[in-house]
């Protein structure tokens, strides 16, 4: 912790009453907590399912009750939620879950809680403040090798056809899987095909082949049924077309996406019978043969650019063969083409040897995960992907860099010559796996140093602030900004005002936690640069977080605030 020790009498008295106030205030909030929680008797712990697999996440009910039953409609404190035998389990809230009213005081984990290993567990339910309040709840856990996987809940999967299949014979091979040793019986067009009842094996699997498929369109049903032939499970409607006439045409696959830029290579699946003598795709009146897969029978892939207009476009496939025989599957697939310029309203401001990018992403894609700036001292090098002049400045994930109070992203690419006078930059995105999608690009942006008539050192706002516990102190951390020489700590108080607290020159700042109280606090972290007359900060504050803190701590660094304030004050008054 970073102490300023001056006027030692002055600092002493203000975190004296400091310390008074929070101690009163904390006294005024444990005393009402105390009351409302002595009429709670205990919690109500239940799971669904009550017993469950290895890594099978499940849902936990916690409820305050009084001693008759009844539910507590007043409780809205914390709970603390841990496994006794399994450290590793995967619980809600590994710190703590405040109640709020909103939960109508009976809290449902969806899907929260799964263990690591098998045994009965105990699940053990607290309130933090009152360690008499406390309820479990026991767990049968098993491992998926014993038993059935579908003890608590069966269904049916089935496995062959596809649904929406097209065959070119009038029988079919239908397999999934139920329940063991279960009772297994199918239907065809709604009509009970009785010679066909089976029964599922030790791995839950069943199979048969269904024949006499007549119709061009036919609907196949499974349902599985229990020792007393009441029916357990079944399976949705499976719908069967018939050609007889031609190849079998299964499915068409766009493999990225099926929106896309003009101009972008899409890559597509196609699954029809093998050893064709001929199949072709046509997509805007342009015929592309394909070749079946050396290493996937059945299988033909392929890449097509979309055209540079706008538009949905359908693809259409024939398949002949060798026999002369053909199918032809009109719209097998459709994909729309937007424009590929998809950056929108980008505003460049310059600072010395730095500039700040505003942009919007129309539309915006899950698929762009980051954005990265290419530049260089001349537009036409950045037409050539190889040339050694270009650089190059890849941002943080687009949530960490859009602003907090519009829905445009901002960057800034910094260490530039600006003697040089001009610069020019485009921006295309980036997915998942850092690679370009490079037919996704912006207008050339031209940006003029020599515009600037005075120099002044800009700052972009801090993001991904968080808090980590470790042990008896509290670390707030978050991204380090390259042009930041400080980053300025601001404590929230509950009217929304913001007190600086105390500015560091890291993007790192630890508190204390209280040794025998809990409270909680909120803070925020703005970053700042240097001018030649003064101190810029950024325009927004970072996210707020919330974090336990030591009273006599806080009252401490206000009080340093204060003293800081009182000197910053004196000194501009005295000039």
């Amino acid at each position: 912790m970073k102490k300023i020790i001056s006027t030692t009498s002055v600092l002493l008295l203000l975190s004296t009453s400091f310390v008074w106030v929070f101690a009163a205030s904390w006294a005024t909030t444990t005393t009402t907590k105390t009351s409302t929680s002595s009429k709670v008797d205990h919690f109500t712990v239940t799971t669904n399912p009550t017993s469950t697999k290895v890594g099978e996440a499940i849902d936990l009910t916690v409820t305050a009750v009084d001693s008759a039953g009844n539910t507590k409609k007043d409780y809205a404190w914390d709970i603390y939620i841990a496994v006794d035998n399994d450290s590793k389990a995967t619980v809600p809230f590994t710190d703590w879950f405040q109640f709020k009213a909103e939960d109508l005081w009976s809290k449902t984990f969806s899907k929260w809680l799964s263990f690591t290993k098998t045994w009965k567990m105990k699940v053990v339910v607290l309130d933090i403040e009152n360690d008499q309040l406390e309820w479990s709840v026991d767990v049968t856990v098993t491992d998926w090798t014993e038993g059935n996987a579908w003890d608590s809940t069966w269904d049916i999967t089935i496995i062959s056809p596809d649904n929406w299949m097209t065959i070119s014979d009038n029988k079919v091979t239908v397999s999934g899987t139920t329940k063991k040793n279960s009772k297994v019986k199918f239907f065809l067009n709604w009509t009970e095909m009785k010679d066909l009842e089976t029964q599922t094996d030790d791995k839950w699997a069943f199979t048969t082949e269904m024949k006499d498929l007549t119709q061009s369109t036919n609907i196949i049903k499974v349902k599985a049924l229990d020792g007393t032939d009441k029916i357990i499970a079944e399976s949705s409607d499976i719908s069967i077309n018939i050609e007889t006439s031609g190849p079998l045409f299964k499915s068409l696959s766009v493999i990225e996406w099926a929106e896309a830029p003009s101009w972008s290579e899409i890559n597509l699946t196609l699954l029809a019978d093998s050893g064709l003598s001929e199949v072709t795709a046509t997509l805007w009146e342009v015929v592309q043969p394909l070749i079946e897969s050396t290493t996937s029978p059945w299988t033909y892939e392929w890449k097509v650019t979309l055209p540079s207009i706008e538009w949905d476009y359908s693809i259409d496939i024939n398949l002949k063969s060798s026999l002369g025989k053909t199918t032809v599957k009109k719209s097998a697939a459709t994909i729309k083409a937007f424009n590929s310029n998809i950056f929108m309203n980008i505003k460049a401001i310059t600072s010395d040897t730095k500039v700040n990018f505003t942009f919007d992403v129309t539309p915006d894609k899950p698929e762009y995960t980051k954005f990265k700036f290419k530049y260089g001292t001349s537009s036409e090098t950045l037409k050539t992907a190889w040339d050694t002049q270009n650089k190059e400045s890849i941002t943080f994930e687009k949530e960490k860099i859009k602003s907090s109070t519009w829905t445009s992203y901002s960057w800034y690419v910094s260490w530039l010559d600006s003697t040089v006078g001009k610069y020019y930059f485009q921006i295309n995105p980036v997915d998942k796996d850092g690679k370009d999608i490079s037919w996704v690009q912006s207008e050339i942006v031209e940006v003029d140093f020599g515009l600037n008539s005075a120099w002044t050192c800009m700052i972009s706002n801090v993001s991904w602030l968080k808090a980590t516990k470790n042990w008896d102190v509290v670390e707030l951390s978050w991204d380090a900004l390259p042009e930041a020489t400080d980053y300025n700590v601001y404590k929230k108080w509950e009217d929304g005002n913001f007190t600086l607290i105390e500015s560091v020159k890291i993007n790192k700042y630890t508190l204390n936690l209280s040794s025998d109280k809990i409270k909680y606090d909120e803070f925020a972290i703005k970053a700042a640069c240097t001018d030649w007359e003064k101190k810029i900060e950024s325009n927004d504050y970072s996210n707020v977080t919330k974090v336990q803190t030591w009273p006599a701590q806080l009252a401490f660094l206000l009080g340093v605030s204060l003293l800081i304030w009182f000197f910053l004050v004196r000194r501009r008054y005295s000039k």
